[in-house]
């Protein structure tokens, strides 16, 4: 048998599953499984489903009320001040970073924003930087 012709049987076959899905005949490849047709005149049950408890509202997630630790080394420095830019939902100053770490400098902060912008890692728009 060439492909061609063994594509245009695939294709008769596939034609006459379609029209068998069509009227509700399904072929299993194992027919023990199958489920078998209802008998004539039967009628299926009504499924009865508990009543729709009311759902809780969700509730919003707790606000970090600790500051990180400001690192010690410059290099855990850089990498706190990247990470809690990335968690800013918006464009953030170098003071109001700066509040998220103990003992933590605007300078300092901003220092490594300004860093952070020249390496591409961070935008700057004004006094103010975004991720």
């Amino acid at each position: 048998m060439t492909d061609a012709e063994t594509l245009e049987r695939l294709v008769a076959l596939n034609a006459e599953r379609a029209a068998e899905e069509q009227r509700s005949v399904i072929h299993w490849l194992r027919p023990e499984y199958q489920a078998r047709p209802p008998a004539v005149g039967t009628k299926q049950s009504e499924l009865t489903l508990p009543e729709a408890q009311p759902r809780k509202p969700a509730k919003p997630k707790a606000i970090r009320k600790t500051k990180t630790a400001w690192g010690k080394t410059l290099v855990e420095r850089v990498q706190a001040v990247e990470a809690a830019l990335h968690a800013a939902p918006g464009p953030v100053t170098p003071a109001d970073l700066a509040t998220q770490f103990t003992r933590a400098k605007p300078e300092d902060v901003a220092e490594i924003l300004e860093t952070l912008a020249t390496l591409g890692r961070a935008d700057r728009s004004g006094d103010q930087f975004t991720r």
